[in-house]
C-alpha cells in the first residue's frame, strides 16, 4: 500500500496547581480556546487520507479560514476582551499558543460508541513540555507500536483511559484506546486503507466540502449510527447528513443536508420540521431575536433529500448572542 504523503505538514502558583492535569485536557483546552478564537498560520482542510475507511463519520476544524472569516475576528475581539489570561496561562503550561500553534481538529469514528472515536489535532507543539506534564499523570505509562511511541494515562475526572502518540512532530492522535489509535498510526504508515473514493464512497463523497469551510460534519449509516439514542427519530430514518460552516459574500452560511430513507420518511421530518419554525414564530414576543433567526432560515425539500441553509451577518449574529447571553444572566440572578 502506498504511504501517505507528508508534504503537507508544516514545520507562579497557577501552573503548580494544574500540574495534575493530563495531556488531554491541556489539548482540549487550547483546541476549545483555538475554536473560539480560531488561529493563524496553516490552513489544513480535511485530511482524508490520514483517516480509516472504516470511519462513519467525520467532525472537522480549519482555524484558518475561521481566523479569516468575517465571524472569525469578531469572535477573537470578544474573547481576547475577557480571557487574555486563560490564554497566556495555556501558552506557558503548554509551550504551545492556542492562537497561532493549532492550524485543524479532526475527530473520526466508526460507530456511535465514544470510545471508538479519535481526534486528530494539527499544530505546532511543544512534544517535551507536553510529555513533562502527561508524565505526572494518573496510571502513565508507555508502550510501542511499532516504531512508534503511545503514552497511556488516565483522566482523573472521569476515570477514563486514554492513549496518545506524536504520528509527528505536528499530528498529535488521541483516543480511549490503544486499537482506536493505533488504526491511524497504521493509516498514517499506510499499513490500513484510507479513506478514499473507491474505500467508502458514501463518506467520501459527503466530505467533499468547499476548502474555505471553517467548520464540517458529515455521518453515514445513520439508523446504525443513532439506532440507542431514544429521541434520534429524524436521524433513525435517515441515511446520511452533511454540514458545512462557511462564509459567503460578507453572511455566516450554516447548510445542512439529510437524506432520508424514503419519500415518505422526508415529508414527514419536513412537516415536523416547518412545525417547529411556525412554534419558534409563536414565540418571539417572548424572545424578539427569533423573528431574525427564523427570516435567515431557509428549508427545501427534493424526493428524499432534505436542505436546510441559515444565513446571517455575522455582527447581527454576535449581537443576538450577546443579548442572549444577557437574558439569560438575568434569569439566573432573578432564580438565585
Amino acid at each position: 500500500m502506498k504511504r501517505v504523503d507528508r508534504r503537507y505538514v508544516t514545520s507562579n502558583d497557577m501552573l503548580t496547581k494544574r500540574k495534575d492535569n493530563t495531556m488531554k485536557t491541556m489539548i482540549m483546552c487550547m483546541v476549545a480556546a483555538t475554536i473560539l478564537l480560531s488561529a493563524t498560520g496553516v490552513a489544513i482542510p480535511v485530511q482524508k487520507e490520514h483517516l480509516p475507511a472504516s470511519a462513519k463519520w467525520v467532525f472537522h476544524v480549519n482555524f484558518q479560514t475561521f481566523e479569516e472569516s468575517t465571524l472569525g475576528r469578531l469572535v477573537s475581539h470578544e474573547i481576547q476582551a475577557h480571557h487574555q489570561s486563560k490564554l497566556d496561562a495555556i501558552k506557558q503550561l503548554t509551550g504551545s499558543d492556542p492562537l497561532t500553534d493549532i492550524y485543524a481538529l479532526t475527530v473520526v469514528g466508526p460507530d456511535s460508541n465514544e470510545a471508538n472515536a479519535v481526534a486528530l489535532i494539527y499544530g505546532t507543539f511543544n512534544r517535551p513540555q507536553l510529555l513533562a506534564i502527561l508524565a505526572q499523570a494518573p496510571a502513565y505509562r508507555e508502550s510501542k507500536h511499532g516504531d512508534q511511541t503511545l503514552y497511556h494515562w488516565q483522566e482523573p475526572k472521569r476515570g477514563i483511559d486514554q492513549v496518545g502518540a506524536f504520528a509527528h512532530d505536528n499530528l498529535i492522535i488521541i483516543g480511549q484506546t490503544q486499537k482506536a489509535v493505533t488504526e491511524i498510526l497504521d493509516v498514517w504508515e499506510g499499513r490500513v486503507a484510507a479513506l478514499t473514493a473507491e474505500t467508502n464512497p458514501s463518506l467520501w463523497q459527503l466530505t467533499q466540502w468547499s476548502p474555505k469551510a471553517f467548520m464540517a460534519a458529515a455521518a453515514t449509516n445513520l439508523p446504525e449510527l443513532t439506532k440507542e439514542q431514544q429521541h434520534a427519530a429524524i436521524l433513525r430514518n435517515s441515511q446520511s447528513i452533511s454540514l458545512m460552516a462557511i462564509e459567503e459574500q460578507g453572511d455566516l452560511r450554516l447548510s445542512a443536508t439529510l437524506e432520508s430513507s424514503s419519500v415518505e420518511a422526508a415529508e414527514q421530518i419536513e412537516l415536523f420540521a416547518r412545525g417547529m419554525l411556525s412554534y419558534a414564530m409563536l414565540n418571539q414576543q417572548v424572545c424578539p431575536e427569533l423573528d431574525t433567526l427564523i427570516q435567515a432560515s431557509s428549508l427545501t425539500r427534493t424526493n428524499s433529500t432534505i436542505t436546510f441553509d441559515f444565513r446571517i451577518p455575522p455582527a447581527k449574529l454576535i449581537d443576538i448572542a450577546k443579548t442572549s447571553a444577557s437574558q439569560l444572566k438575568l434569569i439566573v440572578q432573578d432564580v438565585k
